[in-house]
């Protein structure tokens, strides 16, 4: 009897060990940089990590320097990862990643994701420093670290790439955000007049993690085919008083999650949104909850919040799949208090499979 596509993937995710390969150091400050991806087995996910200092400088009488809500994850702006059929798997930034690794994982709060144990500073830590008295500067570490999804689960190379094909290189294609400016998008605002300036220096380093079978192991082709796709788009339209504000999802994909970080005033809320809902077809509701419905859902599911701002449609349980939908859209209807306010922006984030125009089975077989 022949094995099945699933059956192959299970035999294969049973048979691979995990290994890792740690990529050559980058200095942050370059503004990018990127990182040709080794040609070894069957990629799952990759740990970004950033170790540096940041340094405050004020006059005599100490200024503010404020750190937007998703510090120092933004520290990393939209970067991405780009196979080598030329494929964007991921166009993500470090704030959308810590999002769907709390999504997956049921946990690790932004604020203090390693509680009180003793290696915890040595893997986050991210305090403003205080303003040094008199004026001058001031210092203080900067640790952190996000995990970048390849494959649709950690150890499984559904959704991922033989990274052992003879031509072309993937790469991940970093990209820093401005330190500072005016709004929560940059990571630190400074007055400019008594905080004068704020700097980072530091150390991006990049861990590749992949599955390596024996060789007489099937590779799952059918499970290569598909791309596993994290991938972020941001809209200013429709952010008003008593707007329908839409978010149209590119189709010809399955759909697992949806996640939106919605900005109102230049802080992330979801307060002033009445309806949350998930349209086929462009009118269809297959999801219409009231706000507080929907928080209420979400904390008897997940077992506690969502961070400020972010609202989350889960389909892993059961997937959208390009058979079952004309067009698939995210809408969230804005009550009469909504107010744009200097800075307001809606971040959609799709994690999804997919199956590319081109051939990726046979490029897999060159594993």
């Amino acid at each position: 009897m022949t094995a099945s596509p699933a059956q192959i993937l299970a035999a294969f995710d049973a048979a691979a060990t995990e290994r890792s390969i740690n990529q050559p150091s980058k200095a942050y400050g370059a503004g990018a940089c990127t990182w040709d991806l080794p040609h070894a087995g069957i990629p799952t996910y990759m740990v970004l990590t950033f170790n540096g200092t940041l340094t405050r400088t004020d006059g005599a009488t100490g200024g503010t320097c404020a750190a937007s809500p998703y510090w120092p994850f933004n520290v990393l702006g939209p970067s991405s990862l780009v196979d080598y059929a030329g494929i964007t798997r991921i166009f993500a930034d470090g704030w959308d990643l810590e999002l769907m690794e709390i999504v997956k994982n049921f946990g690790a709060f932004p604020d203090d994701p390693y509680g009180s144990l003793a290696y915890a500073p040595n893997i986050f830590t991210a305090a403003i420093p205080v303003a040094k008295a008199g004026g001058g500067t001031a210092s203080a570490p900067v640790i952190f670290g996000l995990i970048i999804p390849v494959s649709y689960m950690k150890a499984s190379a559904l959704g991922s790439y033989a990274a052992t094909v003879p031509d072309g290189t993937a790469q991940y294609q970093l990209h820093e955000n401005v330190l500072t400016g005016p709004t929560i998008a940059s990571p630190l605002t400074i007055d400019g007049v008594n905080c004068t300036a704020a700097s980072l220096s530091g150390t991006w380093n990049l861990t590749y993690y992949f599955l390596d079978a024996p060789n007489t192991v099937q590779i799952p082709l059918q499970a290569l085919a598909q791309v596993h796709e994290l991938y972020r788009q941001q809209s200013t339209e429709n952010l008003a008083a008593g707007a329908n504000n839409i978010s149209d999802l590119l189709t010809g994909r399955t759909y697992y999650r949806v996640l939106q970080n919605i900005v109102e005033g230049n802080a992330p809320s979801i307060f002033h949104v009445a309806n949350i809902q998930f349209l086929i077809d462009s009118s269809t509701p297959a999801l219409d909850e009231y706000l507080a419905a929907y928080l209420v859902r979400i904390r008897n599911e997940y077992g506690r919040d969502m961070p400020a701002g972010v609202i989350l449609r889960d389909f892993t349980a059961k997937p959208w799949t390009p058979d079952s939908y004309g067009s698939l859209t995210a809408r969230n209807i804005l009550n009469g208090s909504f107010s744009a306010g200097s800075y307001a922006n809606v971040v959609t984030l799709r994690e999804c499979l997919y199956v590319p125009a081109g051939n990726l089975v046979q490029m897999g077989a060159g594993a």
